[in-house]
């Protein structure tokens, strides 16, 4: 069966416009995104992933990456390594880092 994934996350603050988000899956580039969330369907039951997001400024320079969250796709629902829920909150440490 094919399942799907919600996430989540507080919008980054920097000294220069925040432009979008960098979302990325297993290690790898998954998506950019504007907005604070993102849906991820096409997941596979009994599958484990992990992500984190990175923000990025209007002049291209990136944030650290948020904390790194791990899912595990059961036939119940979502079960995730430390969160359990619909949506998971990912924090993205920024300041003057730009």
């Amino acid at each position: 069966s094919i399942t799907e994934i919600w996430l989540k996350w507080e919008r980054a603050t920097d000294n220069v416009d925040i432009q979008g988000y960098d979302v990325y899956m297993d290690g790898i580039f998954h998506s950019n995104v504007t907005d604070t969330i993102i849906h991820i369907p096409g997941l596979t039951h009994e599958s484990q992933h992990y992500f984190y997001v990175k923000a990025k400024d209007m002049n291209g320079l990136e944030s650290p990456p948020s904390n790194q969250i791990t899912e595990i796709i059961k036939a119940e629902g979502l079960y995730f390594k430390l969160y359990t829920g619909f949506m998971v909150l990912l924090r993205i440490t920024m300041g003057n880092q730009f």
